[in-house]
C-alpha cells in the first residue's frame, strides 16, 4: 500500500483540494447562470449573500464562470436591453443607466443599446404617448405635452424621439 492510499495525501504538489463551501458556491453559481442570464457584478453579490466563501474565492468563482462560458457581459447586456424594452417598456437612456449600476462596461452598454430594434423601439414609444395622451384628453396641450415629455424621460426615451413624436400628427 502506498502512501498516497494509506493517508489519502498526495505527496506530489498541485493545486490545491478546494474547500466543500467552494465547490458547492460554484456548483450552485453554475447553476443560477444556466438558468438565466447573468452579470458579474450580481453573481457576486448573490455568492456573497449565501456566506459560504470570503471575497477572494467569490472572485476566483467568478472568474472560473467567465472561463466556461456561463457568464458573458456582452451576451447579458443584450439580452437584459431587449427584456427592458419588451417588457418594461424602458428607453435607452434607463437601460444604459441601469447597465452602468450593474458595472458593466461602456463599450459593451453602447453596443447593447445600439442593437436595440430601431423599429421596435420607435414603435414602443408611440404606444406610451399615445396611451398618455388618452389618459390627458381635454388638458391643456402645452402643460399635457409637458408631462408627457417628463414621463416619457422617466421610462428613458430621449427627449427629441418624444417631441418627434408629439409633434407628429398620431
Amino acid at each position: 500500500m502506498t502512501y498516497t492510499q494509506k493517508t489519502g495525501l498526495s505527496a506530489e504538489p498541485g493545486p490545491p483540494d478546494k474547500s466543500e463551501s467552494f465547490r458547492t458556491a460554484l456548483e450552485r453559481s453554475r447553476r443560477l447562470c444556466a438558468s438565466r442570464e447573468q452579470c458579474i457584478s450580481d453573481i457576486k453579490s448573490k455568492i456573497e449573500k449565501w456566506g459560504l466563501i470570503s471575497g477572494n474565492e467569490v472572485q476566483k468563482i467568478a472568474d472560473q464562470l467567465v472561463r466556461e462560458g456561463f457568464i458573458d457581459e456582452q451576451r447579458f447586456a443584450g439580452a437584459y436591453a431587449n427584456d427592458k424594452l419588451h417588457y418594461n417598456k424602458w428607453g435607452r437612456i434607463k437601460i444604459a443607466y441601469n447597465l452602468r449600476m450593474k458595472r458593466i462596461s461602456e463599450a459593451i452598454i453602447a453596443e447593447a443599446v445600439n442593437n436595440l430594434d430601431e423599429e421596435e423601439y420607435r414603435e414602443t414609444a408611440l404606444k406610451i404617448v399615445v396611451s398618455l395622451l388618452k389618459a390627458r384628453k381635454g388638458e391643456d396641450p402645452r402643460s399635457r405635452n409637458a408631462r408627457i415629455l417628463r414621463s416619457m424621460q422617466g421610462r428613458g426615451f430621449e427627449y427629441e424621439l418624444t417631441r418627434d413624436l408629439l409633434r407628429s400628427d398620431i
